[in-house]
């Protein structure tokens, strides 16, 4: 039964490491689904990894961005600078120019510390990012080949995690109250 996709479905090739495609062609069969039916319901059992890899690609997207703001700042600052030195070769009104490139400078030095701190931060985010969606596509290879010990501690604990948060929204709607 081969359906042509909808018109408005996002498509594209997937390698399968050797074996996932029996394994989901036998799972596919068992729940009554097409392969790629199969495939899109466990996408959506971890909605986590979709989130993940947007967060990842935003935080890619935002580094870049960082960059180049600093790299801009950094053209500023140097472009105040050579200003101020030829301000400061003309005697007329050198002390008023020197003034105002030096509150220019102070202020661009301090973006230039807020950006570096961010892109640091956004690297350390990015790294994480990757680590965490490297480790779950381990899981799910060695799933993929019969052990799936991993897969099952990962879904367990997702199970635990959105649990804690579905108590914690109760209790923030029933206005605090006290620990359980």
């Amino acid at each position: 039964m081969t359906k042509k996709p909808g018109r408005g479905s996002e498509q594209f090739m997937v390698r399968l490491p050797d074996g996932m495609r029996e394994a989901l062609k036998a799972d596919a069969e068992a729940s009554g689904r097409s392969m790629n039916a199969e495939i899109v319901a466990r996408l959506e059992e971890h909605p986590g990894l979709l989130r993940m890899a947007q967060q990842l690609q935003y935080c890619s997207m935002e580094r870049v961005r960082l960059e180049q703001e600093l790299a801009d700042t950094k053209r500023y600052l140097t472009d105040a600078v050579n200003e101020l030195q030829r301000a400061l070769a003309a005697p007329d009104g050198a002390a008023e120019a020197l003034a105002r490139k030096d509150q220019q400078i102070a202020e661009l030095e301090r973006l230039v510390a807020i950006l570096q701190e961010q892109s640091s931060k956004l690297s350390a985010a990015c790294d994480l990012y990757a680590r965490t969606l490297d480790i779950f596509e381990r899981t799910l290879n060695e799933a993929a080949e019969g052990d799936d010990t991993k897969l099952k501690r990962f879904v367990e604990g997702s199970k635990i995690a959105r649990e804690e948060e579905r108590l914690a929204r109760e209790k923030e709607k029933r206005g605090g109250g006290d620990d359980e």
